[in-house]
């Protein structure tokens, strides 16, 4: 993963479908995290999850 200048950055991807309806899941299709303060992780999958995601 290259690196990022930011002190940490997050990206979560959702589809549109599953973010149009409120939930009380992650549901997220990424969740990318990098940046100098951050450990780097990308994450496909929503098991264990927190449910704010």
């Amino acid at each position: 993963m290259p690196t990022c200048p930011a002190a940490g950055l997050d990206l979560v991807i959702y589809a549109v479908d599953f973010a149009r309806a409120p939930s009380g899941e992650a549901g997220y299709l990424l969740d990318l995290k990098t940046g100098a303060q951050l450990p780097g992780r990308a994450a496909f999958d929503t098991a264990g999850a927190p449910s704010f995601w």
